[in-house]
């Protein structure tokens, strides 16, 4: 066979396969162009959705150290709304250890006229039970928030690559 057909024919299917390459390569580009601001949106919507939610779940200061359940049940919505569903699924186990919290917070405080009527005793128990528990649970709110920080933080990081 003249070697010049070959040439042919081996040069065609080349030529055939790095223009589809070039074609794939092309469009692939031009999706991220597009995508590229569009995930932009998505991670700045994302990080003010996650901001808000912990802000939201931090005791406030000023109404014996509860949590605002109307601000954190909100903010959750959004996070739910923004995704991803795993960091959806934390922010609602935080929103549950701030009820726990909360509820704890509500209950009969330590220094109800009712506590007076047991003994010094009991009383003094009564005391450091309720201060533990309360302890315990504001620990767990606390490891519950910053495992979602810690996992929102990962997947906003990831997101920019």
């Amino acid at each position: 066979m003249d070697p010049a057909i070959i040439a042919a024919l081996i040069a065609v299917p080349t030529t055939v396969v790095a223009a589809a390459a070039a074609y794939t390569a092309g469009r692939a580009q031009a999706r991220g162009a597009h995508r590229g601001p569009v995930d932009a949106v998505r991670r700045e919507s994302q990080r003010d959705a996650y901001l808000a939610f912990t802000t939201a779940a931090r005791p406030d200061r000023g109404t014996r150290s509860l949590v605002d359940m109307n601000a954190l049940q909100d903010a959750c919505h959004v996070v739910e709304l923004e995704g991803p569903t795993h960091i959806a699924i934390l922010a609602r186990h935080v929103v549950a250890q701030a009820e726990s919290y909360n509820s704890l917070a509500r209950s009969v405080s330590p220094w109800d006229p009712a506590s007076y009527l047991t003994t010094p005793l009991t009383y003094g128990l009564m005391r450091r039970n309720y201060f533990r528990e309360r302890r315990a649970r504001r620990d767990a709110l606390a490891a519950a928030l910053e495992e979602f920080k810690t996992t929102a933080r990962d997947h906003l990081n990831d997101s920019g690559g």
